[in-house]
């Protein structure tokens, strides 16, 4: 019944699509790009494309060192330095991996709510309408592309294989691997193992998706989590591992922010340890937090109190410097934020609707 149902969702969406007056569009990841986000614009690309319609994949900042083999082609512009070929209102927007304007940046201008298509996996209990492909219960937005593009090469009687080349097959598997921490989460279920083997027989090459996201790192990027793992506290009667790096720390090391990748679930291997949180100063001193936790422990509830969102054991929020002084009198209170976290966790506060 759920296959028949995911079925009919897909060619509501295809459907929907196909019908858009407007032939061109703007397709925007979320800020801060990450290897699902990038995967889901890329397949919303070649989907796009096949309909005979024109897109152009829209940044909010340059892509990141470890996802340009990825990116497939070069059709993407970063808003604020390249120029845009059509104005606001013109293009219909096509959103992956995020479902709300916030979430776009600056970029969220362009948003045409009058043209609006979303696919996305993260929590939204808004109606869903033809146009929004948004299933909680998927493990990332690649894996619903991957769905959509392979539901659209039945209906037009092409060969998977004309719609999906080795490299968008690629890009696709390593969005799956980037939200699934390499199919270890909780989330990964037999019917994504059927996609995953469907996208190995195209071509994916999966020795690429390893390197790139898990076995290639930066001198920085190995002194920074030499420096993490080494400092960290835990908190919260031993359940909570917390770091926090300053601007002086991260230019201590010539840190970039692509150097941050995945090393909060370094913190959350340590044994006894069911919560980890990586907070890191930014440039304007803002903080930009990552919450993760082990099954059966939530972080969503604790990201909500501070703004954020994401999923149940993965999720992420930003305090600005108000927001600091505003809790703590003062900004880079990290110690006090650490106890703030260990508080929420002896309470748990952990459990929680994310929402939209």
């Amino acid at each position: 019944m759920r296959n028949s149902r995911d079925k009919l969702v897909r060619s509501d969406f295809l459907k929907s699509l196909a019908a858009e007056l407007r032939q061109q569009f703007y397709i925007f990841p979320h800020m801060r790009i990450d290897g699902d986000a990038l995967a889901s614009a890329v397949a919303a690309e070649a989907l796009l494309l096949a309909q005979g319609k024109e897109a152009v994949i829209v940044l909010n900042e340059p892509l990141p060192s470890n996802l340009l083999a990825f990116a497939r082609t070069n059709n993407y512009l970063v808003y604020g330095e390249d120029k845009l070929p059509w104005e606001a209102g013109e293009a219909a927007s096509f959103v992956v991996d995020c479902h709300e304007p916030k979430r776009l940046g600056d970029r969220a201008e362009l948003w045409n709510a009058e043209a609006l298509y979303i696919v996305d996996h993260h929590l939204c209990p808004e109606p869903i309408l033809a146009n929004q492909l948004i299933d909680s219960t998927a493990a990332s937005a690649a894996q619903l592309m991957a769905s959509l593009l392979l539901e659209f090469a039945d209906e037009s009687a092409l060969a998977h294989h004309e719609l999906i080349d080795e490299r968008l097959a690629t890009a696709l598997m390593m969005g799956v691997y980037s939200d699934t921490g390499g199919l270890r989460y909780a989330n990964v279920t037999p019917e994504l193992y059927e996609l995953l083997a469907k996208l190995r027989r195209l071509g994916a090459k999966l020795e690429q998706v390893n390197l790139e996201l898990f076995n290639r790192q930066s001198l920085a990027g190995q002194r920074l989590k030499a420096h993490v793992l080494s400092n960290f506290e835990v908190l919260a009667e031993g359940e909570l591992a917390y770091m926090a790096v300053s601007n002086e720390q991260r230019e201590k090391f010539g840190a970039t922010e692509d150097d941050f990748e995945g090393l909060v679930n370094e913190l959350l291997a340590t044994v006894g340890v069911h919560y980890a949180v990586l907070l890191r100063e930014q440039p304007n001193f803002a903080w930009r937090i990552s919450f993760r936790a082990e099954v059966p422990y939530e972080v969503a509830g604790i990201a909500k109190k501070y703004g954020g969102g994401g999923h149940k054991q993965a999720a992420g929020a930003s305090i600005s410097v108000e927001r600091q002084v505003e809790l703590y009198g003062e900004k880079a209170a990290f110690r006090e934020f650490g106890k703030d976290l260990a508080q929420a966790i002896l309470a748990g506060e952990g459990e929680g609707d994310l929402g939209c």
